[in-house]
């Protein structure tokens, strides 16, 4: 039900590239009239609608999961691997700070679907 309830729902958020034109992101000729802070209110729009973008994208996928429309191949994977692989998913967006991780030798093997995890590194 949730899947069917957002499939039907998603269509109606505007794309990132309709929010775009629609937040003014004009050619850039036509930007040249822009002050300089309404260029840099822009920008932020423009961030901020990739995000809610990305946001509903994903609610989209977690609806189609919990309905079992996706099929998870799960077996044993290392947690180091997938600590290392979110840590490079996040690099983007935290910038120069740097995290460092120690994961014990010992640890045993988690169960995951680490192919589709790969799909977001």
């Amino acid at each position: 039900m949730k899947s069917a309830l957002l499939d039907s729902v998603a269509p109606r958020f505007p794309h990132t590239a309709d929010l775009h034109e629609s937040s003014g992101d004009k050619p850039a000729r036509q930007r040249k009239m822009v002050v300089p802070q309404a260029h840099e209110l822009l920008t932020i729009i423009n961030e901020e609608c990739d995000r809610l973008n990305h946001l509903v994208e994903e609610a989209a996928e977690m609806a189609r999961l919990e309905a079992g429309e996706i099929d998870l191949h799960i077996a044993p994977a290392s947690i180091e691997e997938i600590i290392h692989g979110a840590l490079a998913l996040s690099k983007s967006f935290r910038g120069a700070r740097e995290i460092q991780v120690k994961v014990a030798p010992d640890l045993p093997p988690v169960e995951a679907d680490i192919g589709r995890a790969k799909t977001f590194w």
